[in-house]
């Protein structure tokens, strides 16, 4: 009887990829993420700290230290951290060393609405509350604010966002009516 080598081999190699997959599959479940990082996209984070975020998802989920990343669905942690007024984005990631990261992209106020309501102005036009850790060097807009004007206002103060002169000398915008500021 003679006997194929080249089936053997194959046969052989098959065996042992299999068995190296199914290694490095059980460590890697088995794995738990080491520790928590929040990194804060751009030059401020100033509305939000770390601690804000871990508060968060810590009564979102508990300690996310020691969890089996098999039981971590980033995508709800992403959610929960996006549910926050003051995140525009956010992205969550795990990294091979079971870091767990988060990338936050904070919203940016352009102007400080003081009417019946007072809140920010982001740069999307947007309804921002106001932090209590730092408070915005942005133009105050006052007056008889209604639907119509902080539409107009937040026209205006792109425009005066765009021009550094009337960045740095404009401080306030009151609105007297609908059409006149």
């Amino acid at each position: 009887m003679q006997i194929n080598w080249n089936y053997l081999k194959i046969f052989t190699l098959l065996i042992v990829i299999m068995g190296l997959y199914a290694f490095s599959n059980q460590r890697s479940n088995n794995k738990k993420v080491a520790e928590f990082k929040v990194e804060f996209v751009g030059s401020q984070n100033l509305y939000l700290t770390e601690g804000t975020v871990n508060k968060l998802l810590i009564q979102k989920y508990g300690r996310l230290e020691n969890v089996p990343k098999e039981n971590l669905v980033l995508n709800t942690v992403e959610e929960v951290i996006q549910a926050n007024e003051m995140v525009k984005s956010a992205q969550v990631y795990l990294t091979v060393d079971g870091k767990l990261t988060s990338k936050i992209v904070q919203r940016k106020p352009i102007g400080r609405i003081e009417g019946n309501d007072k809140f920010y102005l982001d740069d999307e036009g947007k309804r921002m509350p106001f932090s209590k850790n730092h408070s915005a060097r942005v133009p105050i807009i006052t007056g008889n604010i209604t639907g119509k004007s902080l539409e107009d206002v937040y026209v205006i103060l792109e425009y005066i966002n765009k021009d550094s002169f009337l960045r740095k000398n404009v401080i306030g915008i009151h609105v007297e009516k609908e059409d006149s500021y």
